[in-house]
């Protein structure tokens, strides 16, 4: 309401709307053509791509860098694995059982995955099983004592071997060395004929087993192979990196006049630098006798070529062991002397180091079963 005599104030005339953008026009709805019979549709020719993405896909691309030879024929996401996990190690030992009547075998190989010239252990362990279980030895007792012997046939001429019984009760064990690699079959039986003990497995020497169980000549009866990893090696301890070493020397005696020698004895030539600085307990005051000795071994080992041939090779080793490792053992191994610094003369010790004597279970001895007996 507008007071008597004021001026008439009018509204604003409204802002005019902006017109909306024409809109696209839509495509026609495409409808299957009617062809007539024995005709065929043309496609459509192909969109033109953007001057932009044609040049983007037309620009060389950086090839990848090639994998290490080590790893050829690997994805880029398993080479990274192996690179993160650093060195694998082989298995310790393998392990594979069947059952043969009433008798239960397992048959061990150490290392796990061995090679021609290599020291190889076979051990076999056999047990009875009980139909009815025994209530201190449950379903299964040791196999009664026997003079076993086992032939070893494959890529070489069948060897028969006596095998010997182990400390353990109903396990028996031998070592061989294979000559060439390959499938091995290696058969254990009784030494006077009679029936009992005999059966058969592979040995993979050198070559990777079958994954197929039932493809193995020591019967389909196999249970499929138990591999046992082994521990890294040890450097904390002067036990550890002897144990290590002298895995390492062996190989180096293998590969004396071959292409593999020179890695071989880098490999030695490492382990060694590791042995300063960790002198035994028996070495009261003479720790600085161990560093030296410590580094006459790595002068001597550091002054080795692996491009001789193989006999001078292996005579060089000996000299080594005859002169560096011989005076270490003398004094810190076997305690024989307290100085060794006028090798190869030296004084027999007065009171030489000795085993140490198992020590005594002082518990109670118990019987066959639950009850002990009386005293």
């Amino acid at each position: 309401m507008t007071a008597p005599g004021a001026a008439k104030v009018e509204a604003p005339p409204p802002s005019p709307e902006p017109e909306p953008a024409p809109a696209a026009p839509a495509e026609p709805a495409r409808k299957r053509p009617v062809m007539a019979p024995g005709t065929q549709v043309v496609a459509p020719p192909p969109k033109a791509e953007p001057e932009e993405s044609a040049a983007k896909a037309a620009a060389p691309v950086a090839a990848e860098p090639e994998a290490p030879a080590e790893f050829q024929g690997l994805s880029s996401v398993n080479v990274q694995a192996a690179v993160e996990r650093g060195p694998v190690l082989l298995p310790a030992e393998s392990r594979t059982s069947k059952r043969v009547g009433d008798l239960q075998f397992t048959f061990s190989v150490k290392p796990g995955r061995p090679i021609a010239g290599e020291s190889v252990e076979l051990v076999w362990k056999i047990q009875e099983i009980l139909h009815i279980p025994d209530p201190f030895l449950g379903d299964r007792k040791p196999a009664a004592p026997a003079k076993l012997v086992v032939t070893i046939s494959g890529p070489e001429k069948a060897r028969t071997f006596e095998v010997h019984a182990l400390e353990q009760p109903g396990t028996w064990g031998m070592h061989f060395t294979p000559r060439a690699n390959g499938a091995y079959l290696v058969q254990i039986e009784r030494a006077d004929g009679k029936p009992g003990y005999k059966t058969q497995f592979d040995a993979f020497i050198g070559v990777a087993p079958p994954s197929d169980a039932s493809a193995r000549r020591g019967g389909v009866n196999d249970r499929a192979e138990e591999l046992i990893p082994a521990r890294a090696p040890d450097d904390r301890s002067l036990d550890g990196v002897m144990s290590e070493l002298g895995k390492r020397w062996m190989a180096l005696e293998r590969a004396a006049g071959t292409p593999d020698a020179e890695r071989a004895l880098a490999q030695v030539q490492e382990q060694v630098a590791k042995v300063a600085g960790k002198a035994p307990g028996n070495a009261a005051g003479h720790a600085a006798d161990f560093d030296q000795l410590a580094k006459l071994l790595a002068d001597r080992t550091g002054a080795l070529t692996a491009g001789a041939n193989r006999t001078t090779t292996l005579d060089a080793l000996q000299s080594v062991q005859a002169d560096a490792c011989m005076r270490c053992h003398t004094q810190f191994r076997f305690g024989l002397a307290s100085s060794v610094r006028s090798w190869p003369q030296f004084e027999v010790s007065a009171d030489p180091k000795r085993p140490a004597p198992a020590a005594r279970d002082a518990s109670p001895k118990r019987g066959r079963g639950p009850i002990a007996p009386r005293q």
